[in-house]
């Protein structure tokens, strides 16, 4: 690999893709509740955790098989282009939503949220491209500006859906197309991607620098001719602790997610748009602070900073936010229940905001004070995920080493997905019957093991040797 340089302009073709994954990402999580209402008010928030975790069994089906592809034909460009396509598929469906069937609505939205999942699984062939196209004295560099990107992109998901909500929940016509808070978003994401795949597909020129694989095959000129060496094996364990912290990285993301706009509306008394609106802030002032923090950890100090060291600190963050969260009994104020009609039936959450009768946790809750809530948004989610994901993600690459890693970090998303996936469900199931309390006790339980796993194979977590 010497005399070789970091291939900048490719990889910042990468992190533009990263961008609009984040921003795929999250652009529906904090509307989607209100969209199911909207579409069937009838819905049980059982569903929420069922649409959210849709996106997700899409991306643990399609990270390994789109890692493999790339791995298989040492190609990344076929499979993302791939996957771009997949999205707007899944995305067009979301967009019709509102001319579709009512009584098979909750599959048409899982229908979508499958495809747009299934295409995302190409986020773990941009991440091996990302570290395999830069020397390794890049490599930390690289990693934290494209999580940087991912984050800047799941910041403006939130927001891209609040710039809509002027648009109402109505049903006006344009064309073929039904224009509202809710499908607007779709709409738009669509044209991106459109553009966005025609210039990847002109412009793109792929990099390797890294050793191929020896195999018994091949003899010792081909070796030569194509930088192939018998590299060592990878510290499977390392690995697995690596994939753990993921896991639970992206397990306390999407809890977080899921139960945001819920949550906010029975603590808060926020109705459906002011939820979306709010907590689209909260993620957004959140991601500013993720995002000066991925810079510092790419061109400041904190780049030569042991990374278990910055993965502790990470996971500490997310313990202390869950922490504050509880509804301790010590918070003062109990919740109030969402207003009744004269037949003490419920106003939509689309007017009145509170807690519902359907709750039975309603009556003995404590109310997190507001304030609380939105600084432990702000500043515990504004460090603790690029000194979680950034560091995770540099080390993983280092482990493997200099081999092409398409598959390993599909493997890597593989994971995630799955945190993704069963999050929202155990998520929605246990604010069912506890609100916030259960929640906040199982990701407790989840950093804590994660920490103690890093501390415990603390001397196994280091690069991979090549002699």
């Amino acid at each position: 690999m010497e005399g070789r340089s970091t291939d900048w302009y490719s990889i910042y073709m990468t992190y533009t893709m990263m961008l609009l994954s984040g921003i795929q990402l999250t652009i529906y999580y904090t509307s989607v509740w209100p969209y199911i209402l909207l579409l069937n008010p009838s819905s049980q928030i059982s569903l929420l955790g069922y649409v959210i975790a849709s996106f997700s069994l899409g991306q643990a089906i399609g990270s390994p098989i789109f890692g493999g592809i790339a791995t298989k034909l040492k190609s990344n460009k076929i499979p993302i282009t791939i996957g771009l396509i997949i999205v707007i598929i899944g995305n067009i469906i979301y967009a019709f939503l509102p001319d579709l069937p009512k009584d098979n609505i909750i599959y048409w939205i899982c229908l979508s949220r499958i495809l747009v999942g299934i295409g995302s699984g190409t986020n773990g062939v941009l991440r091996s491209y990302c570290v395999t196209a830069c020397i390794p004295s890049d490599r930390r560099r690289v990693v934290a500006l494209s999580i940087a990107s991912f984050v800047m992109g799941v910041t403006i998901g939130p927001v891209l859906q609040a710039l809509f909500t002027p648009l109402g929940t109505g049903n006006n016509k344009y064309l073929i197309f039904t224009i509202n808070m809710f499908t607007m978003p779709a709409i738009i994401m669509s044209i991106i991607y459109i553009l966005g795949i025609t210039y990847f597909w002109l412009r793109f020129k792929e990099t390797f620098i890294g050793f191929e694989v020896v195999s018994s095959s091949d003899n010792l000129e081909d070796c030569k001719e194509n930088n192939k060496i018998e590299l060592p094996k990878f510290d499977n364990i390392a690995v697995i602790v690596c994939i753990i912290v993921m896991f639970v990285q992206s397990s306390v993301s999407t809890n977080i997610e899921a139960v945001a706009t819920p949550l906010s509306i029975a603590m808060y008394n926020w109705n459906d748009a002011e939820a979306v609106l709010y907590n689209g802030l909260l993620i957004a002032a959140s991601a500013v602070i993720s995002f000066s923090n991925y810079m510092m950890q790419a061109f400041t100090f904190v780049h030569n900073i042991d990374q278990r060291k910055l993965l502790i600190f990470g996971l500490s963050v997310f313990f202390i936010h869950h922490t504050l969260n509880y509804p301790w009994s010590f918070y003062s104020g109990k919740l109030d229940y969402i207003p009744t009609d004269e037949n003490r039936t419920e106003f939509s959450t689309a007017d009145f905001g509170g807690c519902s009768h359907k709750y039975e946790w309603c009556s003995y809750i404590s109310r997190v004070p507001l304030l609380v809530y939105c600084i432990t948004m702000i500043v515990c989610l504004g460090f603790g995920f690029p000194y979680t994901a950034a560091p995770n993600n540099t080390l993983y690459a280092d482990i493997l080493g200099p081999r092409r890693q398409g598959l390993m970090q599909g493997i890597f998303e593989l994971f995630g997905s799955i945190a993704r996936m069963v999050g929202p469900l155990i998520g929605t199931y246990l604010f069912n019957i506890s609100g916030p309390v259960y929640v906040m006790m199982l990701q407790g339980l989840l950093i804590l093991l994660a920490i103690a796993l890093i501390l415990i194979f603390y001397k196994r977590l280091i690069p991979l040797k090549i002699a």
